[in-house]
């Protein structure tokens, strides 16, 4: 949910049925009442499409993100849905291997142009808590310009949240297992990276309990982070 720039609530959810053991993404904007203005429901046209997170254009429309496959538990892939601001389809792209998990975790439109994306996939085809993370540039239309990818190989590496600082830097957050098995010493995870996705800063934070980062906001001396403790 996000307060938008007209006064009016974004909300972003995933709508499913029971009996059609399917999802959907469902956005909705609401008054400052929670009154809602319209709703509407996309799919990619898998039997699953699962919503995570969205942001504003510049336009005035909205990207969504999350992922989409053929089942619940099932490969999957990230899914990206521009909207224009009445809500209307605008494109949807699909990212990823289908062999592997897929799941796309935060996106931000950049001043310049076109968007950073983020997202985890799994190191093999089993185990979705062997997974890595990666920063995606794409164009204005979605197109995919570069990729980088974060994380140490056999454990749990996971961005979720991205934020731009300046042209030139981006901070991201999640959550990283240090091991030696793949979810031992879990700690929040802070990445600082250029334009390009390099690494500037790689900070882990945390104790001996399972520990991530999940939200966080820049504050005129640095960034304010929330610990999400599992």
């Amino acid at each position: 949910m996000k307060s938008l720039t007209d006064g009016s609530i974004g909300v972003l959810i995933a709508k499913s049925s029971y009996l059609q053991d399917s999802t959907w993404f469902n956005f909705v904007k609401a008054n400052s009442d929670g009154d809602t203005i319209w709703s509407k429901i996309y799919s990619t046209g898998y039997l699953k499409s699962n919503p995570r997170k969205f942001c504003v254009t510049n336009d005035g429309g909205f990207a969504l993100v999350g992922w989409t496959g053929a089942a619940q538990n099932g490969h999957g892939k990230t899914c990206i849905i521009k909207l224009d601001s009445l809500g209307t389809l605008e494109w949807s792209k699909e990212y990823g291997d289908t062999s592997k998990f897929n799941v796309g975790t935060s996106i931000i439109q950049l001043n310049r142009g076109g968007y950073l994306t983020t997202s985890w996939f799994s190191e093999g085809q089993s185990n979705t808590y062997i997974r890595n993370s990666k920063l995606s540039r794409l164009n204005e239309s979605g197109d995919e310009v570069w990729t980088m990818e974060y994380g140490l190989p056999g454990l749990l590496d996971n961005i979720e949240e991205i934020l731009e600082v300046d042209s030139n830097s981006f901070a991201m957050i999640g959550s990283r297992c240090l091991g030696p098995g793949y979810l031992d010493n879990a700690n929040g995870w802070f990445v600082l990276v250029d334009s390009m996705g390099n690494v500037l800063i790689n900070k882990n934070y945390g104790t001996q309990f399972l520990e991530g980062l999940d939200r966080f906001v820049k504050t005129a001396n640095g960034f304010l982070q929330r610990v999400c403790n599992n």
